[in-house]
C-alpha cells in the first residue's frame, strides 16, 4: 500500500523583499492549507563564516493585522 502525503507546498500570493545591508527582509502574503491569507515576515541574515544564513520568521494572521498595523506605526514614529 502507498502512502499518500498530504502536505502541500506553500502558494505566495505576493511577496516583496527589502535589502540592507548583511540582512534581507521578506514579506510574503501565503495561503494557509486551507485557503486563509496570512502575512510571514522572515529576516534573512549572515551568520559566521561559510556565508551561513539564519532565518527567523513571524507570522501576522488577519486577525491581528490591523493592531499589528497600529502598532508598528506608533513605533515608526518614535525613530523620527
Amino acid at each position: 500500500m502507498k502512502h499518500l502525503s498530504t502536505k502541500t507546498k506553500k502558494v505566495d500570493v505576493e511577496s516583496r523583499q527589502i535589502r540592507a545591508g548583511a540582512r534581507t527582509y521578506f514579506f510574503d502574503v501565503a495561503l494557509t492549507s486551507d485557503g486563509k491569507r496570512y502575512l510571514k515576515i522572515t529576516e534573512s541574515r549572515f551568520k559566521g563564516e561559510n556565508d551561513q544564513r539564519e532565518r527567523t520568521s513571524i507570522l501576522v494572521f488577519p486577525e491581528q493585522a490591523e493592531e499589528f498595523l497600529e502598532v508598528l506605526t506608533d513605533l515608526l514614529k518614535a525613530l523620527k
